[in-house]
């Protein structure tokens, strides 16, 4: 079983090669010479969820779809070919970072700050070299931001339609595996539209949508349960790693 198996117990997510090897390096950065022989490998716990977010992350890729050269502009399907990317799998960790912060802050306040900490430096980390970045700072500025302004919506008890018209607005900016860029949330024109059919704002790709509705309702409780499971050893045994 591989490594990621291991941490998944399940079969291996499709990182892509860059992402997939960040994840090997920051693994063989806690192992030793001897955990190496013993095939054994331990993290901080912080680095155990942030690993287990990125593989939650990359379960949208199994929602793309390989494309039809003879259909473009297909409204029906998430091609693999435009959302299939390290960009748009950028803006669903924005957003799935957003989703943990509020959740440490009404379940495990205790741990936010030092869970919230590893998982924007190793996001800007892992991102800046996906996406090629030249400037980290400039990234972070942006993961800082994005992450800030779905709080904000959370806090004001805006409806969950809201957050989602702005990931799916970064998503279709971000197809084609575009570099982000700065996102106004202000003046980005919300208007309210239900689920029964699909918002006149999700026309452009009517699939997009209820693909990342179905890859959050699989992702969250991963990463929650994730996270529940990691407190409990940091309860018990707090100046300890986690070993696999």
């Amino acid at each position: 079983m591989g490594i990621f198996a291991k941490l998944f117990q399940k079969t291996e997510p499709d990182f892509g090669p860059v992402m997939k090897k960040w994840l090997q390096m920051k693994l063989t950065e806690k192992m030793s010479w001897e955990q190496h022989h013993k095939k054994t490998w331990t993290m901080d716990p912080e680095d155990v969820i942030f690993t287990q977010f990125v593989g939650v992350v990359s379960l949208f890729l199994a929602r793309c779809e390989p494309k039809n050269p003879s259909q473009e502009n297909d409204i029906f399907s998430v091609s693999k070919a435009e959302f299939g990317n390290s960009a748009v799998l950028f803006e669903l960790g924005c957003y799935g970072s957003s989703q943990v912060d509020h959740w440490l802050s009404l379940h495990r306040p205790d741990l936010r700050e030092r869970i919230s900490r590893v998982f924007r430096r190793d996001f800007v980390d892992l991102f800046a070299q996906v996406l090629r970045i030249q400037e980290p700072d400039e990234l972070a500025r942006l993961v800082d931001g994005r992450i800030r302004n779905y709080g904000r919506l959370v806090q004001a008890g805006a409806e969950v339609s809201e957050s989602y018209y702005h990931l799916y607005r970064l998503i279709m900016k971000a197809r084609g595996d575009k570099t982000p860029q700065d996102y106004d949330f202000d003046s980005s024109g919300f208007y309210p539209g239900g689920f029964t059919f699909t918002p006149a704002w999700a026309i452009d790709n009517m699939a997009l949508l209820p693909a990342i509705v179905d890859w959050e309702v699989q992702a969250t409780p991963l990463v929650f349960d994730r996270i529940e499971k990691v407190a409990d050893t940091l309860e018990s045994q707090p100046d300890e790693n986690i070993a696999f």
